[in-house]
């Protein structure tokens, strides 16, 4: 593993290196955070590691610029005295992660190598998929355009709203857990609480609802997450074309899923 330290001193880079010391992985320190210097920086680092202090110098603008420059997941390094509330405010920043030496370093990689995967594996599906077309029953998504449509109508959805519908339609009948929604809805950009994703699932049910009040294809899955159940769409008409149906009782409408 090949990692990118962000420290401005080496007093720091000296605790980190120890830290890591009997662990055979290559660091590469690269001082002080400035954006002329990650200019300059190469795109083959698996994680990179920044200091509380840095953090706390340059705040979120810093975690989102190094992310954009590398590639990486950013975990920051703490004081070992630091308490829970410092690791909530780091995370809540953008970090990915947040470590200190009262943690074995051991552990460490082994998470710093797991998020790391799991942000290569979204990468590569977002990249195979982003040009197809999928189409579930009424529901169509256009990946290319980003665009949904629902019974031909076209459901307008926010980047995170239709990246969250993606993951669950390109899963029909599987449960969705909610941890990976959110990697998906957000990858390795921010931290935030599992429970923003029912708030989102609400939002897109809403507008679908709009267009067919009986839209019932997301399903919740207590405790775990959500699910996009074709069965409950494929054959069911909206209650627009129901209404029509009744006004015209001698016009036969045919549905085709």
């Amino acid at each position: 593993m090949k990692i990118l330290l962000i420290c401005e001193c080496t007093k720091q880079k000296d605790t980190i290196t120890d830290y890591f010391g009997f662990i055979k992985i290559q660091i590469i320190w690269l001082g002080a955070f400035s954006k002329k210097r990650l200019s300059n920086v190469r795109s083959d680092y698996d994680a990179v590691i920044a200091t509380n202090q840095s953090i706390r110098k340059n705040g979120r603008a810093m975690i989102e610029t190094v992310r954009e420059a590398t590639g990486c997941p950013v975990f920051v390094f703490g004081e070992a005295e630091d308490g829970a509330l410092e690791e909530v405010s780091v995370l809540r920043m953008g970090a990915d992660g947040y470590f200190t030496t009262a943690i074995p370093s051991i552990l460490v990689l082994e998470r710093l190598a797991a998020i790391s995967r799991r942000i290569a594996a979204l990468r590569a599906s977002a990249g195979t998929n982003d040009a197809a077309i999928i189409e579930r029953g009424p529901l169509k998504l256009d990946c290319a355009c980003r665009q949904a449509y629902w019974r031909g109508r076209n459901i307008t959805l926010t980047k995170t709203e239709f990246n969250i519908l993606k993951a669950l339609v390109y899963h029909p009948k599987h449960v969705v857990g909610r941890e990976y929604l959110m990697d998906v809805a957000y990858g390795e950009q921010i931290y935030v609480y599992d429970r923003a994703i029912d708030a989102h699932i609400k939002r897109i049910r809403a507008k679908f609802k709009s267009t067919d009040p009986e839209f019932e294809a997301i399903e919740s899955v207590y405790g775990v997450g959500y699910r996009f159940a074709v069965n409950n769409c494929e054959m069911k008409p909206s209650r627009r074309t129901s209404d029509v149906s009744a006004a015209c009782p001698h016009e036969v409408v045919r549905f085709q899923s």
